[in-house]
C-alpha cells in the first residue's frame, strides 16, 4: 500500500448508505437537512456518528444541500477493524462530502462537533489493543488507529461550498495514544477540516478548529499555476493541534483574512508531529502552492 505522508489513508467505502430523511425541506439550491432528521441526539453524550454519516450520504446522493446544525454539542467518532486499509482501529466516516455539483452549505449556528472520549490514535496491536512502538521511520500498515480522517471533508466538488459558525473539537486529551507512525511523529490522518480537489468557490467563516491529533485544517486544491481557486478563509482560529494549525499542500489564490494559527503541538498529551507549524506550505503530488 502506497500512502503519502499527508494524504494518509483516506477512508472510502465506510459511509452509511443514503437514507431518506423525514420532512426534508427543499429550497431552490437543494434540500435543507439536519442531523436530527437522521437520528442525531446532539446532547453532548450520545454518539451521533451514524446519523452524520447517513445525513452526508443523503447530501451526496442529491449532489449538495444545506446542512443546518443547532447550537449544541454533537459527539462523533467510531472505530472498527479494517485490515484491507491497514487499520487495527479504522475511523468511521462522519461528514465526507464528495462530488457535490450543487451548492454545499454547512451552517453551524454555534454548534460544536466533538470527538468521543476513548478513541485510539497511533499504532496498536490489532489482537490485544495494546500500544505498539517501532523504530522510526515506520510505514508498515496493519497497526494504525485514528478516531477520524477529518471531521469535515469536501472532495471533488464543483458547486459552491460555504461553512460557517462552527467549532470542531478534536478532544485530543480524551484519546488513547499508541506509537508513532511515519517519518516524524504521528503522521496519520486526524484533522478538523479537509478540502481537496474542489473546483468551485469556497468560503469558510468563523470556524474554530482545535485539539486535533494532526491538523486544524488542510488545503489540497488543484494547485495549477495561474488558475486561482477562489477560496476564502475568514475570521477563523486553528489552535492547539498536534501537527499544524493549517497544512497547505496544493492550491493557488487562497486567502486567509483575520485568522489565527497558534499553539501547534503545545500543551498536548503527546509530543505532536513535525513540522509543528502555524501554517505549513508544502506542495505535494506535483501541485503548486501560491
Amino acid at each position: 500500500m502506497l500512502i503519502s505522508r499527508r494524504d494518509c489513508l483516506t477512508i472510502a467505502g465506510l459511509g452509511v448508505a443514503a437514507a431518506t430523511a423525514k420532512a426534508v425541506v427543499t429550497a431552490p439550491d437543494g434540500p435543507v437537512v439536519t442531523p436530527e432528521q437522521f437520528g442525531a441526539a446532539g446532547d453532548g453524550r450520545t454518539n451521533d456518528t451514524t446519523a452524520f454519516a447517513a445525513m452526508t450520504a443523503f447530501v451526496n446522493a442529491h449532489g449538495g444541500a444545506t446542512v443546518q446544525l443547532r447550537p449544541r454539542t454533537y459527539v462523533v467518532g467510531r472505530q472498527s477493524y479494517n485490515p484491507a486499509l491497514g487499520y487495527a482501529f479504522a475511523p468511521a466516516s462522519i461528514m465526507d462530502f464528495r462530488g457535490c455539483a450543487r451548492p454545499l452549505t454547512i451552517r453551524g449556528n454555534g454548534a460544536r462537533i466533538r470527538a468521543a472520549t476513548g478513541l485510539r490514535y497511533g499504532t496498536f496491536d490489532p489482537a490485544s489493543g495494546r500500544r505498539t512502538r517501532h523504530n522510526m521511520p515506520f510505514y508498515t500498515a496493519g497497526e494504525l488507529a485514528s478516531p477520524y480522517f477529518a471531521m469535515i471533508q469536501a472532495v471533488d466538488c464543483t458547486g459552491l461550498i460555504e461553512i460557517s459558525d462552527l467549532e470542531l473539537d478534536g478532544n485530543v486529551a480524551g484519546l488513547q495514544f499508541g506509537g508513532p507512525w511515519g517519518d516524524a511523529g504521528w503522521q496519520i490522518g486526524c484533522s478538523g477540516l479537509y478540502l481537496k480537489n474542489n473546483r468551485s468557490p469556497i468560503r469558510v467563516a468563523r470556524l474554530f478548529s482545535h485539539h486535533h491529533a494532526q491538523d486544524g485544517g488542510s488545503g489540497d486544491g488543484p494547485g495549477i499555476p495561474g488558475l486561482p481557486e477562489r477560496v476564502a478563509i475568514e475570521d477563523s482560529t486553528f489552535s492547539s493541534n498536534g501537527r499544524n494549525a493549517w497544512s497547505m499542500v496544493g492550491g493557488t489564490g487562497w486567502t486567509f483574512t483575520r485568522c489565527v494559527f497558534e499553539k501547534s503541538a503545545r500543551d498536548l498529551p503527546f509530543p505532536g508531529s513535525a513540522p509543528k507549524s502555524g501554517i505549513d506550505f508544502e506542495a505535494e503530488g506535483g501541485k503548486h502552492v501560491s
